[in-house]
């Protein structure tokens, strides 16, 4: 995947007006990859961007009032789900810019939970975690569930349940299995795979103490290769330990800095066999042809805010796009089919 890095230049107020707008989308969508990317806008809130392989072409997706993360293409390339409102609600916008709803629930008050969207392999549905929260403390993670709701916001149902939470699904290329994160085993979050119905689960992921910190190493985030031969992870220790001050932005203590350094991706057979480390981070996305994982460039993996990306033997982790002074909520890449 050769692609320039590129600074991500966000539009101003006058462009958002721009006439021309939906027909340089339009442009933009007719190149073979296209990547979209949250980044912050000139107000200070992330939205959704469409930028193209060498970083040159780039447009604003959405223009909401309201945080626009972690977009996934749909599997066809015609539109885009993302969450709206921080962890509140599942949302899908038309590639072009057209029809952006709300498929879920939107609680003004913060108690709903509507995170981690992923498409379905044939884009009937989307599968996603949802669940209520009953505390406000942010550390507190509520028993979330598996879900899934057809494309146009209709036959919204309950995958999984029980005294636990699931979060972050993610399909074989297949379609026959999910793998998703799970506290079912103790109340510590490890891999999972299990059919798209929720049954027969079958336990991917262990893990023991980290020795720095004093608490449990989980897993988090799966994203299976388009190839599916492997399954990237977040492994670390959950920010479920971090200190109220550090998730209240006012600064991390010493001990939150021992959390950070613990966050890597990891690579592991689709089987759960060979698992290993490739980079300090988090949030990994394959590139469709299974060579490379994108994921945001951080503090923490010694590489400038943005779009990063790694080979996925480990080797050439560098820097894609720039987002300027803030990591990226989230990316995806979609590549047209060769005909």
């Amino acid at each position: 995947m050769a692609v320039a890095t590129m600074p991500l230049l966000l539009l101003n107020a006058t462009e958002r007006q721009d006439s021309a707008l939906p027909a340089r989308r339009m442009a933009l969508l007719d190149t073979n990859t296209v990547f979209a990317v949250s980044c912050k806008d000139e107000r200070g809130i992330p939205q959704i961007y469409l930028v193209s392989s060498d970083g040159e072409s780039r447009v604003q997706l959405t223009f909401n009032s309201f945080a626009c993360t972690r977009p996934m293409w749909s599997p066809d390339g015609k539109r885009i789900v993302y969450i709206g409102h921080g962890n509140d609600q599942i949302r899908v916008i038309n590639a072009n810019g057209t029809e952006d709803r709300g498929l879920t629930e939107y609680r003004a008050d913060g108690s709903a939970i509507n995170t981690t969207p992923v498409w379905s392999r044939d884009g009937s549905e989307i599968y996603y975690a949802a669940g209520v929260r009953t505390v406000p403390d942010p550390r507190v993670w509520p028993n979330t569930h598996i879900w899934a709701v057809r494309a146009d916001g209709t036959g919204r149902r309950q995958i999984t349940e029980g005294e636990f939470a699931d979060v972050a699904p993610s399909f074989s290329p297949d379609g026959m299995h999910l793998v998703v994160a799970s506290s079912r085993n103790g109340g510590v979050f490890h891999l999972w795979k299990m059919r798209p119905d929720g049954k027969d689960p079958v336990q991917l992921t262990w893990s023991g103490t980290d020795q720095a910190t004093g608490y449990p190493i989980e897993q988090n985030v799966p994203a299976w290769s388009p190839d599916g031969q492997q399954i990237a992870y977040w492994n670390g220790v959950e920010m479920s330990h971090l200190s109220l001050q550090a998730l209240q932005g006012r600064g991390p203590t010493q001990d939150d800095l021992k959390i950070a350094r613990t966050c890597h991706i990891n690579l592991m057979n689709a089987d759960g066999s060979n698992p290993r480390q490739l980079v300090g981070g988090d949030d990994p996305v394959w590139s469709p042809d299974s060579s490379h994982i994108l994921f945001p460039g951080s503090n923490n993996n010694s590489l400038k805010p943005g779009v990063a990306i790694i080979e996925a033997d480990g080797s050439g982790a560098r820097l894609l796009i720039s987002t300027g002074d803030h990591d990226p909520s989230g990316v995806s890449c979609f590549r047209r089919p060769a005909h």
